[in-house]
């Protein structure tokens, strides 16, 4: 089955401060069909970290399955179970019970509406010294997708995944629709999840620089 996923906005000590659905910005709830540059339901979470760090996690729906003995996923090694089953369940509920933590309506980013406006824009991680550069992450693993409108002309389009929801995921692998294990850098997707992320039109000082190239294989 579909595995759903509600980008979560924390604070400094994990208070969750508000979940996003994607139906409301006229989405699909699987990783794969919103994780785009240039999505409106993504830009909405940029919005929210927009020159401002906030701890990010893209949590679906099956991240509640119990740890393993060896951990399979980075936020199984960075937060503690019980600790995440509270954020889970303030945002999915649990045994009977309804989220507590509150849906978030932010207005999508203006400006980001292509994969190609991304120039000088970066994704940078306070927690770990890290920073992605949007821009030539684009170039590096976009492509174009081109199809014929109503009148026979065809039309192209640059589309490029966009790292934020794969970089922050948890869950991922457990259902349909998820980042599969034979695309690029899968080993990659959650290692950011709980950390503070801020997206913003500077190159960090002294931040190493992640070098990421997801991109879907048919």
């Amino acid at each position: 089955m579909g595995q759903y996923y509600h980008p979560t906005i924390m604070g400094k000590r994990y208070g969750v401060q508000g979940w996003l659905y994607s139906h409301a910005y006229d989405n699909g709830l699987k990783l794969m069909e919103h994780s785009y540059m240039g999505n409106n339901f993504v830009n909405a979470v940029l919005r929210k970290i927009d020159h401002q760090p906030m701890r990010i996690a893209w949590i679906g729906d099956y991240a509640n399955e119990p740890y393993p003995d060896v951990p399979e996923e980075p936020y199984q090694r960075k937060i503690e179970r019980a600790k995440f089953m509270k954020i889970y369940e303030s945002v999915y509920g649990g045994c009977g019970t309804v989220p507590t933590a509150p849906q978030i309506h932010p207005e999508p980013l203006e400006g980001f509406d292509s994969p190609d406006r991304f120039d000088g824009w970066y994704l940078i991680n306070h927690s770990v010294n890290e920073y992605v550069d949007l821009g030539k992450f684009q170039k590096e693993n976009g492509w174009v997708e081109s199809w014929m409108d109503r009148d026979g002309q065809k039309v192209s389009y640059w589309m490029a995944v966009h790292p934020l929801p794969l970089l922050t995921a948890c869950g991922n692998n457990r259902g349909g629709g998820d980042y599969r294990e034979n695309c690029p850098d899968f080993d990659l997707v959650g290692i950011w999840a709980f950390d503070f992320i801020e997206f913003a039109d500077y190159k960090p000082v002294g931040f190493t620089e992640r070098e990421v190239h997801f991109k879907e294989e048919w």
